[in-house]
């Protein structure tokens, strides 16, 4: 559990909606419109590479699974409008506004208060979002539920910062109400939302950073082909982000070490995994289960077994909420993979310094 928690920069009241926000997302193709036609299975195997850019990347779309939390009726929605809703996304081959219909997403804006396991990507590529929000839950809960105020009538404000190179960070807010795009052909809703039925603040949180990153009205477009986990992180919390390369930290020895010291001290983690070559890296996909090009949340370490039999292990999360290689229990995108592996397949971590 959580020891301490960071403080937000500054006490104010949240204004009026005041969207902005610079800076571009990453790049590279979305696999929206393959994974319409697939079923589960294959949709999470239907892993392409993206373009990558600095830290910038981009991953699959979560593949559309039958306990997709939401549905007609469950939490009942309706279609009334307080506030302008975000432009969808654009389908990649045809370069058109995708046809989701807003709809009305009735429930609690916490459920069981705010965890890592609460996340869950839907069908936009914005799995660095996904996985920088779900570690940001596992670490500063407190600060995600500071900066998400009820202002009644299901319209909500959101906090985020804008952190400079020295640190300084401006917190604004961004009014967004409970309309969420809903996948008729899917009969789900089609982007982030929470793995608890009825949980509103995963799907405000996304909702509002489309609206923060374009500016104005909002585009989910310009946050579904990609982005940096750390810019998400800090838009959060106000803190500074740290983005590593791991085949630059040594021996095992040394990234074991640098893994418990993020880990044990309470860091929000990510990792990043690497490109998949056009889905021919036989260390990716569903064989394994972990997927390249895509964003984790690192949840922790452990040491399993003795003496020669000791095994340091890294705890992560697929932001699907599913998807992770067979044998580690449940299929809730939790698993565990050995410290060979995971030099194997991630070649960054990033994380916050506070």
């Amino acid at each position: 559990m959580l020891a301490t928690q960071n403080k937000p920069r500054a006490k104010t009241a949240p204004p009026a909606q005041t969207p902005g926000g610079q800076g571009p997302a990453g790049t590279g193709p979305a696999l929206r419109q393959k994974l319409a036609t697939l079923g589960y299975d294959a949709g999470k195997a239907a892993v392409s590479p993206k373009p990558r850019y600095g830290p910038g990347r981009e991953d699959a779309t979560a593949p559309a699974y039958p306990d997709f939390v939401g549905g007609p009726g469950d939490p009942k929605f309706e279609t009334p409008q307080q506030l302008d809703d975000p432009a969808l996304a654009k389908d990649d081959k045809t370069g058109k506004r995708e046809e989701h219909e807003y709809k009305r997403y009735e429930g609690k804006l916490f459920y069981r208060g705010v965890r890592a396991q609460d996340v869950s990507q839907g069908w936009l590529s914005d799995c660095y979002l996904a996985a920088a929000l779900s570690a940001v839950a596992q670490r500063y809960p407190n600060t995600i539920k500071e900066g998400i105020v009820d202002r009644g009538g299901d319209v909500y404000a959101v906090r985020f910062y804008h952190v400079n190179w020295r640190g300084d960070a401006e917190e604004e807010w961004v009014e967004v109400d409970a309309d969420f795009p809903w996948y008729q052909n899917k009969n789900t809703w089609a982007y982030l939302q929470s793995t608890q039925k009825g949980e509103l603040w995963p799907s405000l949180v996304e909702k509002a950073y489309a609206v923060w990153k374009a500016g104005g009205k909002g585009d989910y477009d310009t946050i579904g082909q990609g982005g940096w986990e750390g810019d998400v992180m800090e838009a959060m919390t106000g803190l500074q982000s740290d983005a590593e390369t791991v085949s630059r930290m040594g021996d095992d020895d040394a990234l074991w070490e640098r893994l418990q010291t993020l880990t044990k001290g309470k860091k929000a983690v990510t990792a990043g995994t690497f490109d998949d070559k056009h889905g021919q890296d036989p260390r990716f996909g569903e064989s394994s289960g972990i997927y390249g090009n895509h964003a984790y949340t690192v949840m922790g370490t452990r040491t399993r077994g003795r003496g020669k039999n000791k095994q340091r292990k890294v705890i992560l999360r697929n932001p699907w909420g599913c998807g992770e290689p067979t044998g580690n229990g449940k299929d809730d995108g939790i698993f565990e993979i050995t410290l060979a592996e995971f030099r194997d397949k991630y070649e960054t971590l990033t994380s916050l310094d506070g």
